[in-house]
């Protein structure tokens, strides 16, 4: 089965962004985004507008949690290739990823 995941909400603080994500065990993770990762491009793949970029990254970073049992994630400008990465192998309902050409 193909690891899945789902914005359920999201929230802008002005210099952090606040994901709720649903992932394919009905678990809401709750997920921080400094507004500093707007200015990180992903670096094999397409950026489109700043709501999918988080989007994805949001949902990545639920996707590749090293721990099942984690609910809460920090994110930070080292993680945007690694989360576009887990998000291209998954389903998430959100953005459309495209590789570079």
């Amino acid at each position: 089965m193909v690891p899945t995941a789902t914005v359920v909400k999201r929230k802008n603080f002005g210099d952090l962004y606040r994901y709720w994500v649903a992932d394919d065990k009905h678990r809401t993770h709750t997920v921080e985004i400094p507004s500093s990762v707007l200015m990180v491009a992903p670096v094999d793949f397409k950026r489109g507008s700043d709501e999918e970029h988080l989007d994805i990254i949001a949902c990545g970073t639920v996707l590749m949690r090293f721990n099942d049992d984690a609910i809460f994630h920090k994110v930070d400008r080292s993680m945007v290739n690694r989360a576009y990465n887990a998000a291209l192998r998954s389903q998430f309902s959100v953005g459309v990823i495209q590789p570079n050409e």
